[in-house]
């Protein structure tokens, strides 16, 4: 791999590395993927280079290959889908994905989450679970579960599409003796604490947030108890208050409009 190119990927510019395996205290500890904003050479189109040190995190090619095998199969609209992948003596293990940041680089939905001042009304917050479950039943149904899910690993694309970033990759690399389904429980479970986090301004067991409405509280008990929680994606998905409960439950007037004029996120 040269400086500047991977194959017909022209490397234009360092993105910040992102989070591929464990959530850390210290994040800078965390397991991560250097990335680029690439350029294909003859298709002119956009593209992410994301680059994994190997032996840093004491992994081996064919654990690389193995798990790049298995999720590259992934094929929906809520998940990044990888478009090759490859080994290089330099940088480790290479993976190519569609670009779907805006000229000022790739958006997370915690980034997100950030600019809006830390909390969304209810209805964006539907949307964008619905997306995230969406995707993941999808992984699910294919035995790919990830158990590493949290908002800096959701991309917003430009009409505010979500997309989970290499769902199972870590998992896939290191798997051990856990079962697919259990750690399916997780990823649900992860995303019942986004949901929670978007809603009440903070992250669940850490102190009061913002008051929820009672659907969003009933659906949120369930889908963050680790012993009677949600058994799929599917199941939550179903329990999910619906866009037009949440609307109503919302009140007239003024909150009503807010909350549809931020609609332009267009989570569908």
């Amino acid at each position: 791999m040269h400086a500047r190119w991977f194959g017909p990927y022209r490397l234009v510019r360092a993105l910040e590395p992102t989070r591929v395996g464990p959530r850390e205290a210290n994040p800078a500890r965390a397991p991560q993927a250097r990335r680029w904003a690439a350029v294909h050479e003859r298709e002119t189109s956009g593209h992410l280079v994301y680059t994994l040190e190997l032996a840093r995190h004491r992994l081996n090619a064919r654990r690389f290959t193995n798990a790049l095998e298995r999720i590259a199969v992934l094929d929906h609209p809520h998940l990044l889908p990888v478009e090759t992948y490859s080994l290089d003596e330099e940088w480790g293990g290479v993976v190519v994905t569609p670009y779907l940041g805006d000229p000022g680089g790739v958006v997370t939905l915690e980034e997100l989450l950030e600019a809006k001042g830390g909390r969304m009304d209810p209805f964006e917050v539907q949307r964008g679970v619905t997306h995230l479950l969406e995707g993941l039943a999808e992984a699910h149904a294919r035995g790919i579960a990830d158990g590493n899910l949290w908002l800096d690993r959701v991309h917003v694309d430009p009409r505010g599409s979500l997309r989970v970033e290499l769902v199972g990759l870590w998992r896939e690399m290191w798997r051990g003796g856990e079962v697919a389904e259990v750690v399916a429980r997780d990823d649900i479970r992860s995303v019942a604490a986004m949901a929670y986090r978007m809603l009440t301004g903070v992250e669940h067991g850490t102190g009061p947030g913002a008051p929820l409405d009672a659907r969003w509280e009933a659906w949120l008990r369930r889908g963050l108890d680790p012993i009677d929680g949600y058994a799929s994606a599917e199941e939550a998905l179903r329990e999910l208050p619906s866009g037009q409960a949440v609307a109503k439950s919302l009140g007239a007037g003024g909150r009503i409009r807010a909350a549809l004029s931020r609609i332009r996120a267009a989570m569908i």
